[in-house]
């Protein structure tokens, strides 16, 4: 065992997702169990020999990452929290399906306000996956607009709505973090614009206004499906490459 890795050494680990659908491939794994669901989520368990695994699906946004890392912290005591799930692509050379650890982290809080997110300290995986910059915005929004800002990265850029969030949280109480995600649109696929169509003011995804936004434009089905179908891709490559990490050999 190297005990330089953080998932390697730690017997507590906490995972945040946004969504079920995020999560298939990790809950294919044998021994989970669901311990509760409710109004901070639906709350998994994975005991593996001496290792406790808690994941907690509790949707997007930078509130829900917020409170849903400060709920594992408080609950479940991880020495290390990682945010999983799904990111875009901006940069042309990542692949749908793609798994990628977050280096380095900003924050897109409009047009040319991009802040540096929370440093990512400690070492690297005990198996590197490709290092991807994450900018984690407060909204969907097109991704042309944050690559304008992200004229310089140190790694190819990605976009989501949680890692930024749940680092804060995790620095702040000292936990260990990491950001592991899969790419579930490639660059030139932008789906914010129909995304944005699909969820409210919290960023839920209501079944509703996806019918009514369907019906009003035929044409975003075959989108829609093309989504769906990297969605799969994504949720399958990010459980076997996080199941890897987490139990080498």
């Amino acid at each position: 065992m190297d005990g330089k890795d953080p998932l390697l050494r730690a017997r507590e680990i906490g995972l945040v997702a946004a969504l079920l659908r995020e999560c298939r491939g990790i809950l294919s794994w044998s021994g989970w169990k669901e311990l509760k669901s409710g109004r901070k989520g639906r709350v998994f368990e994975l005991r593996h020999g001496e290792k406790r695994i808690t994941l907690l699906v509790a949707g997007m946004g930078a509130k829900r990452a917020k409170s849903s890392a400060k709920f594992l912290v408080e609950e479940f005591c991880p020495e290390v929290l990682v945010c999983v799930g799904f990111c875009g692509a901006l940069d042309p050379s990542l692949r749908v399906g793609e798994v990628v650890e977050a280096r380095e982290l900003f924050i897109w809080r409009g047009p040319g306000r991009l802040d540096p997110g929370p440093r990512i300290v400690g070492p690297a995986l005990h198996r590197p996956l490709k290092a991807a910059t994450m900018v984690s915005c407060l909204e969907f929004v097109a991704k042309r607009k944050v690559s304008e800002d992200l004229q310089v990265s140190s790694f190819p850029g990605t976009v989501d709505l949680e890692s930024s969030f749940v680092a804060e949280v995790a620095y702040r109480e000292g936990k260990g973090f990491f950001a592991i995600k899969a790419v579930s649109d490639e660059a030139e696929l932008d789906p914010s614009t129909r995304v944005n169509h699909w969820v409210d003011s919290e960023l839920r995804i209501r079944p509703s206004r996806v019918l009514l936004s369907l019906l009003k434009r035929p044409s975003w089905l075959a989108d829609a499906w093309r989504l769906f179908l990297r969605s799969k891709i994504a949720s399958v490559n990010l459980g076997e490459s996080l199941r890897d990490l987490l139990f080498p050999g």
